[in-house]
């Protein structure tokens, strides 16, 4: 059970990563479009 956690855990931030560092290209052509 200490492993599922962990390998969602890991899910988690590594969705957060992708998340993140979508925005912060895409962040400034967004506001820039609008």
């Amino acid at each position: 059970m200490a492993e599922d956690t962990d390998e969602a855990v890991h899910f988690v931030q590594s969705e957060a990563v992708q998340a993140f560092r979508f925005q912060a290209v895409h962040g400034s052509e967004v506001k820039s479009s609008t």
